[in-house]
């Protein structure tokens, strides 16, 4: 076009629209924790957070045309704001499909509603729309808070991230243990630590017999008590270790033998002096090292309800064993073991009972498999 006056042409200039449109998350949160590669998107947020997007766009752009999208994974969203969805910032609730009721199962394949996998993330794709222009930005959870919306899902007290570790192993039961067949790779609480300090509980228990009389000794009534058990056990009474003439000084003549005793409301085997009145048996009080292994340690909640254990188990929180005996204490039987457990646990935690799977039963019961105690 020319300017009839100057003479000069003027060219014509058209202004596009500015298309740098950027998403940002205000909350929830960037995860805090961005060693876990699990997801690339990670936030920390539960369904019960609310998410709050801001947009913007180039100098020249007008905020209030830009819209917004949002698609979820699972679910939807409510609590809208604006109700448009337009403008430079939208605000919106998660609406998660709610959780089936709580129904125990009996393994991991069975019709329970509980999952021995990993649960699905709650994820969101926010868009922002400008003309022709968009920017976007997805929030996943990451594994801790999977976890913790399990808990959400069940109606439980929900843990802080800060309360999951990555399980370590202890004197004598390794990660794996520990871990035992849990999805995830962080576990609560530190259930190797508990089910140890049960362990040197349980060893203390084991040949704990206590020499009455010193060895040697003379000029005891025949029915004079060499030797006792230690401890009463749970459900069975004393558990007598030491045979008669166990270490005595000349074995050809020792005569010490066995011999009852009624004592709190336990037949308690003892051994006596003898015809001879002398002690001479030697009683078999030492350090043991009988091991235990953890045969289910914590639990998140999708894979308690899938293998069968109550809404409220302790499991659920780090703070519950169920510990097996190795059967490898010399001349003591399954029963004795698993009623010697029972006491050492119950010494030291808070709650222990002996179990058949989920059904309690005396320690002594040959059905029993594990003894389960938490604090």
């Amino acid at each position: 076009m020319l300017n009839k006056s100057t003479g000069v042409e003027i060219r014509s200039i058209k202004r596009s629209l500015p298309l740098d449109i950027q998403v940002k998350i205000i909350t929830p949160p960037d995860n805090p924790n961005p060693s876990d590669s699990t997801f690339t998107t990670n936030y920390s947020y539960l369904s019960d957070s609310t998410v709050n997007a801001e947009a913007t766009v180039g100098q020249i752009g007008n905020a209030a045309e830009i819209s917004w999208d949002v698609t979820a994974t699972l679910g939807g969203i409510w609590n809208e704001n604006p109700a448009n969805r337009m403008g430079p910032t939208f605000i919106f609730s998660l609406n998660p499909p709610a959780h089936p009721p709580y129904v125990q199962g009996t393994g991991c394949n069975d019709a329970g509603n509980g999952s021995c996998d990993r649960s699905n993330p709650l994820s969101y794709r926010i868009k922002a729309i400008y003309h022709s222009g968009s920017d976007e930005n997805t929030i996943t959870q990451d594994q801790l808070d999977i976890i913790r919306q399990e808990y959400v899902n069940h109606g439980l007290a929900v843990p802080i991230r800060g309360d999951f570790q990555v399980p370590y192993s202890t004197a004598h039961f390794t990660v794996a243990e520990i871990i035992g067949n849990n999805a995830y790779s962080v576990v609560l609480g530190t259930p190797g630590e508990f089910a140890e300090i049960i362990r040197d509980a349980y060893n203390r228990l084991i040949n704990d017999d206590v020499q009455e009389i010193p060895v040697g000794t003379s000029g005891l009534d025949p029915l004079h008590i060499v030797v006792s058990p230690g401890a009463n056990i749970q459900t069975i009474g004393p558990v007598l270790d030491t045979a008669p003439c166990n270490g005595a000084p000349n074995p050809t003549v020792c005569d010490d033998k066995y011999g009852i005793l009624e004592e709190d409301g336990f037949m308690k085997d003892v051994i006596i002096a003898g015809p001879n009145g002398i002690a001479e048996t030697v009683a078999v009080n030492q350090l043991t090292d009988y091991g235990l292994r953890i045969s289910s340690a914590w639990r998140n909640p999708e894979r308690n309800e899938a293998i069968g254990g109550v809404l409220t188990s302790r499991h659920q929180y780090g703070n519950a064993d169920d510990l097996q005996h190795r059967n490898d204490a010399s001349g003591k039987t399954s029963a004795q073991l698993y009623c010697i457990l029972l006491t050492a646990a119950k010494g030291v935690a808070n709650y222990a009972i002996a179990e058949q799977g989920a059904t309690e039963r005396a320690c002594n019961d040959p059905l029993v498999d594990h003894i389960h105690a938490h604090n």
